[in-house]
């Protein structure tokens, strides 16, 4: 990953995230080869995704307000960067559990509006196919008050089950 001045040659791996300040004006992130120029704006927050595969890899630039904060709560949306799956949707606890958010039917690209949320305990999220109502992967979050969460679907069907949780290993 390239993106000067802040980063030079710097290196993340599948799931990683990392976080900076960018100045003003057009900007550009080289990744994998790849390059995608953004602009920032004064008050906006950016989330730069590298999404796809190794032969077909896509980026894409999330602008949005800042979610906020407040001691006694926590704020979370899911974001949709798969081209595996043409519409998701978010649930928790089961594959038949609330929605997550208004995280229903989100495109690719698409990311939910914020939840707030004040009850702390873990929770596990199910991200489901919202064409055929397949659950394609579950995964397990605690999160902790006064911070912020986006959770990004990505990845594609492998078929691989190797820790046998009865989800497909390639969707994260």
């Amino acid at each position: 990953i390239k993106m000067d001045p802040v980063l030079i040659d710097a290196n993340l791996y599948l799931e990683s995230t990392l976080s900076t300040i960018v100045p003003m004006g057009t900007g550009s992130i080289t990744i994998d080869g790849a390059v995608l120029n953004f602009t920032p704006e004064l008050g906006k927050r950016f989330i730069i995704v590298a999404t796809g595969s190794k032969d077909s890899p896509e980026q894409f630039a999330v602008n949005s307000q800042p979610m906020g904060s407040e001691l006694y709560e926590f704020r979370q949306r899911a974001l949709h960067a798969s081209t595996d799956v043409n519409f998701l949707s978010v649930k928790y606890d089961s594959e038949e559990g609330a929605i997550y958010g208004n995280a229903e039917n989100l495109g690719y690209m698409d990311y939910s509006i914020t939840e707030i949320k004040d009850l702390n305990r873990p929770i596990s999220l199910y991200f489901v196919d919202a064409e055929s109502n397949e659950a394609l992967t579950r995964r397990n979050f605690a999160r902790a008050f006064g911070k912020n969460y986006t959770v990004i679907f990505a990845g594609g069907k492998i078929n691989e089950d190797k820790d046998k949780d009865g989800f497909d290993d390639g969707y994260i």
